[in-house]
């Protein structure tokens, strides 16, 4: 996953400007705090 995600954002930066492959560098990052904050909401739900 995490390779993957390093691969995409070393594309997109190369496409265009370094700003674009920092904002999907920070949407990857996000988006996997926000699964393991699912998780934890739905672990905790759960007990």
């Amino acid at each position: 996953m995490w390779a993957n995600g390093e691969t995409q954002a070393e594309i997109s930066s190369a496409a265009a400007p370094d700003c674009t492959g920092e904002m999907q560098a920070l949407i990857d990052e996000m988006s996997g705090f926000i699964k393991l904050l699912i998780v934890d909401i739905m672990t905790f739900w759960d007990a």
